[in-house]
């Protein structure tokens, strides 16, 4: 059984005889994690379109359009890599250059921080779109993770560059083959289900409390650093190193850099952490937004749409 609720165009003034029709908006009466689920299946065609959207409004109102997909990744790279590769000199197993070292952690790690970032946004950004019309909104944050998919496929491309470079430049295919290579898979997969769950999560909060989104700008950069991105994990104190095994991060970070370069240091006391974690965050954050997403729709308030992404 579903609910109707009349919302007028006019800034929740009742519908008055002779102006325009009151907009319709269905609200499911009661919560259903199976419905939820069984509606974005359904509407799954829908993703295409409202993933573009989210692109549209990432290049809006600059000069440089879609080069920033390759800047940003480009110009990231290269600042880390001159401070902590040869500033401060972080080294790497096995001899691994330090860019590639870092590009094999930021594949993992800027996937799942800008997912993170963007889904924060997701009801804002289709608040109007959410209160006109009547489609699965588990389809919303997927959709938010439409920028981060497109930037990190820039990432590889610009990781597969730098590999065929250092091919060029000194003789060695860094690259690791089968069955190594293989890793690549477990480690996109766990890190694909601890995403879509934080996201799920983040999601909800951020229309309720748009504090959400101002706190992810101050605690990603922090667990960024407590995640082996930039470090091997060993280089840590001993009194510290249980932090790179609880992190739930770290697990999909060494997965993948090992499958890509072998540089190893997979534990897998945190490997069952993160799929223990993972799992739970994702089955919550579904059980969560099932519950909270409709109710959530309330809570927003028009003017955002235009803010910096």
């Amino acid at each position: 059984m579903e609910g109707i609720r009349t919302l007028d165009p006019r800034a929740g003034s009742p519908p008055r005889a002779g102006l325009d029709p009151p907009v319709i908006t269905i609200v499911p009466a009661r919560p259903s994690l199976r419905r939820d689920v069984r509606e974005a299946w359904s509407g799954r065609t829908l993703l295409p379109r409202l993933g573009a959207r989210f692109l549209a409004k990432f290049v809006y109102g600059t000069k440089l359009g879609r080069s920033w997909l390759v800047i940003r990744p480009l110009m990231e790279s290269l600042g880390m890599t001159l401070l902590f590769g040869t500033v401060l000199g972080v080294a790497t197993p096995g001899g691994v250059p330090y860019y590639l070292f870092l590009m094999g952690g930021l594949l993992t790690w800027r996937f799942f921080e800008r997912a993170l970032r963007y889904s924060a946004r997701a009801f804002q950004l289709y608040r109007r779109m959410m209160t006109t019309f009547h489609f699965p909104l588990l389809l919303v944050p997927l959709a938010s993770m439409a920028y981060p998919l497109v930037e990190i496929f820039i990432y590889w491309l610009v990781f597969l560059g730098a590999v065929l470079f250092f091919l060029a430049i000194d003789g060695t295919l860094y690259l690791q083959g089968p069955p190594q290579l293989v890793l690549v898979i477990p480690a996109t997969a766990l890190l694909m289900m601890t995403t879509v769950g934080a996201c799920l999560w983040v999601s909800v909060l951020n229309a309720k409390a748009r504090d959400v989104r101002f706190i992810l700008r101050y605690v990603t950069p922090i667990w960024m650093y407590a995640t082996p991105v930039i470090y091997p994990p060993e280089t840590l104190p001993a009194s510290i190193r249980w932090v790179a095994t609880v992190n739930p991060m770290s697990a999909p970070v060494q997965m993948l850099k090992d499958g890509l370069l072998g540089t190893g240091g997979v534990s897998m006391t945190s490997v069952w952490f993160s799929i223990g974690f993972g799992g739970l965050l994702l089955v919550s954050g579904l059980w969560f937004f099932s519950r909270e997403a409709a109710r959530s729709i309330d809570a927003l308030s028009g003017g955002d749409e235009d803010d910096e992404m």
